[in-house]
């Protein structure tokens, strides 16, 4: 995977995009943010057989470990597709992972990332039958949320993420709102060292923390006979697997 991520190009977007709109920085923060090699071995512990499918797929980070596994990555958001295409040599499709359909099955089915803070009970259920529709007898699924009980009063952020040319400073604040969801606040920092230019960009967007019964109440009801769910660190991990 090469880094033509067009981390340049965010200093043509205006301050008030959408922070999906803003893929370079969402890929440049996430690669220093998430431990892509370890959510590859999930993925690989569970394939039954050839094929990984992931559901909102972002920039293609965790793509670029599996495909040479016969991948194909869904993501409904255009810049998002755009920068892994250019990266990785996959399938990518642009779709709503709660209907996506193909007319084949996958060894594998990934949702990783914490994507699921970005869909209701019911989308998450939605997701999780359209994985257990495509996979293989024997099969995985593997999901991960953000932990509620854990960040059941919010939480707030201040990082900072560095190389050679670019500096990015990162600083969000999420207020619960009731029913597992939150608003989070942001405002994102941005200079190329190179160029002496700097931007910065200001949002907010709606996102959902889970609790482990609800994890295990979507699996159980999108018919998964087996599953695991575990905690970390803030963190939901959810295997479940075809029985």
């Amino acid at each position: 995977m090469t880094d033509a991520t067009g981390m340049r190009s965010v200093f043509d977007l205006p301050p008030e995009i959408p922070f999906y709109r803003l893929a370079p920085l969402y890929d440049f923060i996430y690669r220093h943010e998430f431990d892509y090699d370890r959510q590859a071995e999930r993925v690989r512990a569970v394939a039954s057989a050839a094929g990984v499918l992931e559901l909102a797929c972002g920039t293609g980070r965790l793509a670029a470990r599996l495909a040479d596994e016969e991948y194909v990555g869904v993501d409904a958001a255009t810049p998002m597709l755009e920068i892994a295409r250019r990266n990785v040599g996959a399938r990518f499709v642009r779709a709503d992972a709660r209907q996506v359909a193909f007319d084949r099955s996958f060894g594998a089915v990934a949702m990783l990332g914490r994507s699921s803070a970005h869909f209701g009970v019911e989308d998450l259920r939605s997701v999780a039958d359209v994985a257990r529709e495509h996979l293989d007898d024997g099969g995985g699924f593997v999901l991960d949320a953000h932990d509620r009980a854990t960040l059941e009063d919010g939480y707030s952020s201040d990082d900072r993420y560095e190389t050679d040319r670019w500096t990015v400073r990162y600083r969000g604040e999420s207020t619960t709102t009731g029913g597992g969801w939150c608003t989070h606040e942001y405002r994102v920092d941005v200079r190329d060292r190179t160029r002496e230019l700097s931007s910065t960009f200001e949002g907010s967007y709606e996102m959902r923390f889970w609790s482990t019964a609800e994890i295990r109440e979507v699996l159980g009801g999108a018919g998964f006979g087996t599953f695991r769910v575990e905690t970390e660190n803030g963190r939901i991990d959810a295997t479940a697997l075809l029985s």
